[in-house]
């Protein structure tokens, strides 16, 4: 599972799932955990890692997944992203998703890239 990782960084767990996933067919479930967000707690130096972590997945999905005409359009739009453009989507982000339980998106297709290009 940790040969040819590709992820160093901030998302190196998110492969290390996903490897572990595609390897053996149910090696990782969900499991309910308490969480608290606390800046003065974290451990994360990067104050904003988010957008680089996003990037990460793309690269991911493109590695360990066939291609998919839905998949590409949202791994070259995340591609496209600079922080500003980031940011100004965090303020604006659709309904379909704010209004979503975490634990409803498990496959989703309600919300299409166009939904993120509304200027």
């Amino acid at each position: 599972v940790i040969n040819d990782l590709i992820e160093k960084k901030f998302a190196f767990d998110i492969e290390l799932l996903l490897k572990s996933e595609l390897y053996q067919k149910g090696s990782v479930v969900k499991i309910p955990i308490a969480w608290i967000d606390s800046e003065a707690a974290s451990t994360t130096t990067d104050l904003q890692p988010y957008l680089p972590m996003l990037k990460s997945i793309v690269r991911m999905n493109q590695k360990y997944f066939p291609d998919d005409n839905d998949h590409n359009a949202f791994a070259g739009f995340i591609e496209s992203l600079d922080e500003e453009t980031f940011q100004k989507i965090l303020n604006e982000i659709p309904k379909e998703i704010v209004s979503r339980n975490p634990d409803e998106f498990t496959r989703y297709d309600g919300v299409q890239v166009t939904d993120f290009k509304k200027d």
